[in-house]
């Protein structure tokens, strides 16, 4: 059976696409070296951490983001909405975003020729033209898109909380049939992040109530007593960042390090909202320093465009650029709003 379909790339073999057993010596070098260094392995890690930096952007664009917040009010009282959060974010990620991808290129760069790359957009046309106009369900779907965008904004303002703008959101779909009852039914991540998001914001509370994150602090700030601020900021954001190495699960890695990471720090004179948002934001792009840090990066590795050395040189080199923006240029930004 084929393993894999795509296009045929211009000047391609014929035979190339012919069946392939599963065997990595042979097949993922053979498919490497007919697209994975043309464009093939910069488009599969530019497209990687680009997900997960957008993710960042918007406090409903990842899981582990309102997760955060909703940590952030249970332990310390403070309502960081979806506004507050973008204006945060905006300004450390669109850096990251600008940033990353000319990391990635000058280590994947790719060995396509001009000439090559005008096939794209010239194919994307054909396919728009061939298309045709948008639908009136697609027009329908984005005016329900921007009408939830906009109440995401306004909602301190209306005093509409972000899940309600959620549901209406979805119900708007099902009742003009954009989607259909057993499409949401199919979304099992969905129904999964559902089930597990309540219990781990009440497993929060209890840990707190019952002085497991009080001891977890402690034994944190044992080695840092009497040394600055800054020190203990940067030692921290590195060991938060980095210990993603281990982890397979950003759950895991928010409910186990972000409450007493950022309680340390706000025992030594940080602004909750700025330690909170930097650490929430490591927290969506950490995933990136490895081929199993999240569910969609073992997708893309398994395409066979880059091997795990080639994604560990690329992961380390980008996590450079997203911690200096982020915990540096980031916690200045967000320390000027908030003066």
């Amino acid at each position: 059976m084929p393993l894999f379909c795509r296009i045929r790339m211009p000047g391609e073999r014929e035979s190339y696409f012919r069946s392939r057993r599963l065997s990595p010596k042979r097949w993922i070098p053979d498919r490497r070296q007919a697209v994975g260094k043309k464009i093939g392995s910069y488009l599969f890690m530019a497209s990687f951490q680009l997900n997960l930096i957008i993710g960042a952007v918007f406090l409903t664009a990842m899981s582990t983001n309102p997760l955060a917040v909703a940590m952030l009010q249970a332990s310390f009282g403070i309502e960081i909405s979806w506004l507050t959060w973008f204006v945060y974010a905006s300004v450390p990620m669109l850096l990251v975003s600008v940033a990353v991808p000319w990391v990635i290129y000058g280590l994947n760069k790719p060995t396509m020729t001009a000439e090559e790359m005008k096939l794209a957009p010239r194919f994307a046309r054909e396919q728009l033209k061939k298309m045709g106009p948008m639908a009136k369900r697609e027009k329908v779907l984005l005016a329900i898109f921007l009408g939830m965008i906009t109440l995401w904004t306004l909602g301190p303002a209306l005093q509409i909380h972000a899940a309600v703008v959620a549901l209406t959101g979805v119900v708007l779909m099902l009742y003009t049939k954009i989607i259909a009852y057993a499409d949401l039914l199919e979304e099992k991540m969905a129904w999964d992040i559902l089930l597990w998001l309540a219990p781990l914001l009440a497993l929060t509370g209890f840990l707190a109530g019952h002085g497991v994150i009080h001891w977890l602090v402690t034994c944190i700030q044992a080695p840092f007593l009497g040394c600055a601020f800054i020190f203990v900021y940067a030692a921290l954001v590195l060991l938060y960042f980095y210990i993603h190495y281990f982890l397979t699960s950003l759950f895991i890695h928010l409910q186990a390090f972000f409450l007493p990471f950022v309680t340390v720090l706000a025992a030594l004179g940080g602004d909750l909202y700025v330690i909170g948002m930097v650490f929430a934001l490591l927290t969506c792009v950490s995933p990136g320093t490895t081929h199993y840090g999240t569910g969609t990066a073992a997708i893309y590795y398994a395409s066979g465009y880059v091997t795990q050395k080639e994604w560990w040189l690329t992961g380390a080199a980008v996590s450079v650029v997203e911690v200096f923006f982020i915990a540096g240029v980031g916690y200045l930004w967000m320390s000027l709003l908030r003066a």
